[in-house]
């Protein structure tokens, strides 16, 4: 399976709106955070475009979704780093965050 754009529960501030982006893109989730205040000064479009993704996208809740959003295989291997004995965060050398 492909990736998926999902919410990112794992290390979210308000929605995991961010976090999401920060985490399908593979870039840092202050860049992201950054330009969506940015956003919010300039124009005030950031806080309607992050309450629709809030809106929109699911929440990344199961370790499979976890492994969509990322890009990874939903194998036993991958999804047993996003079990709830891990607390829902990655480990490993695939850790991008």
């Amino acid at each position: 399976m492909g990736k998926r754009f999902y919410r990112n529960p794992d290390g979210k501030m308000i929605g995991g709106v961010c976090s999401g982006i920060a985490t399908y893109f593979k870039i840092s989730v202050v860049i992201v955070r950054v330009l969506f205040v940015i956003a919010l000064i300039v124009w005030t479009s950031g806080l309607w475009v992050y309450l629709a993704i809030c809106l929109i996208a699911p929440l990344a809740k199961t370790p499979r979704e976890k492994c969509e959003l990322r890009g990874m295989p939903a194998t036993p291997e991958n999804m047993s780093r996003f079990s709830s004995a891990h607390s829902g965060r990655p480990h490993g050398k695939d850790s991008h965050e």
